[in-house]
């Protein structure tokens, strides 16, 4: 994922697709494109609203307390329903740990040849210009500074979506999304290939977003049954244990989005170098990072700052702090 290709080339001519093959592609897009709309209106957007849909329309706020009808239908009405595709949405990181488990060493790390990468450089060596070449840490400053920037707002704004999905548009599922579009930014704006966070911690987000959930759904007991929410007033705020449930999705969808983040995006070695693959990430997914020698810091600053608007790492040739490192 992060890896720029190794040699940059001009197509050729005669590689351009032809004019009469793009037009048929064209027309084929065009033709699946009107099916499916012709489908979608036909077997959906004639229909109209069913007694359950009005009934969840008349009573939901009424009996759950929710203005957020999409909200308390799948986690009150249908919550053992919402629980089994959250059941399957854990599995599929899961999944992602054993499928990639079981490929064999030579086919998912393929070891390449250390290659010199011949490009030309636009100034003398020790410039910013000669750095953009031979470094990654300069190329990935910009999206560094994104990261301090946007970062801190998408955590409240995931945390706002969370709290006011029983009432507003949000949810635990819109809020780990935004949460997780956190994760993502973070690893791509790395100078090296290395995963974000704790090895196990995506595997136990899962696994705690599921038993969270659970454990919502044992609280209905002491009302009325299995995954009956539990309703009550804090500080004058209508609350119910909906919303832990809401929170085992949260955990679940952070977790799955982290397993995809760090394994799927792993590279190959290079040479003879061992570097972190796919392979020793997903075995420390399961069993943790084994014990080791720590990365050496010697003849290196014993206290980087991170980029800022007025940093001038680029300029002066000192590579910045990075956030998420382990």
């Amino acid at each position: 994922m992060q890896r720029p290709p190794r040699r940059f080339e001009a197509p050729e001519r005669d590689s351009a697709p032809r004019r009469s093959r793009r037009a048929g592609a064209a027309l084929v897009a065009i033709a699946v494109g009107l099916g499916a709309g012709a489908g979608v209106f036909l077997f959906m957007g004639r229909r109209g609203r069913s007694e359950v849909a009005e009934y969840y329309i008349d009573h939901a706020e009424e009996i759950t307390g929710g203005h957020n009808i999409v909200n308390v239908i799948l986690v009150e009405f249908r919550a053992l329903d919402t629980l089994g595709e959250l059941s399957v949405l854990g599995m599929a990181g899961v999944a992602i740990v054993a499928v990639l488990s079981s490929v064999r060493h030579m086919f998912i790390d393929p070891a390449r040849p250390d290659e010199q990468v011949e490009a030309p450089h636009l100034r003398e060596e020790g410039t910013s210009a000669h750095r953009a070449i031979s470094s990654a840490w300069g190329n990935a400053a910009a999206l560094r500074l994104m990261v301090r920037v946007v970062g801190p707002v998408l955590a409240p704004l995931s945390l706002m979506l969370f709290l006011r999905g029983h009432n507003a548009p949000g949810g635990g599922f819109i809020a780990a999304l935004v949460g997780s579009a956190i994760v993502a930014p973070l690893y791509l704006s790395t100078s090296r290939d290395r995963q974000i966070g704790p090895p196990r911690l995506p595997l136990l987000l899962i696994g705690g977003g599921v038993l969270v959930a659970l454990g919502s759904g044992v609280l209905g007991f002491l009302h009325d049954g299995f995954l009956e929410p539990l309703h009550g007033y804090l500080l004058g705020q209508h609350v119910s244990t909906s919303m832990i449930f809401d929170l085992g999705v949260y955990l679940a969808v952070l977790g799955l989005v982290m397993v995809a983040v760090n394994l799927l995006g792993a590279g190959a070695t290079t040479g003879e170098k061992s570097g972190e693959g796919t392979r020793e990430r997903t075995d420390e997914a399961v069993e943790g990072e084994p014990p080791g020698p720590l990365d050496t810091t010697r003849g290196e600053p014993a206290r980087r700052r991170p980029v800022g608007v007025g940093t001038a790492h680029l300029t002066a040739g000192t590579k910045p702090r990075e956030a998420g490192r382990r």
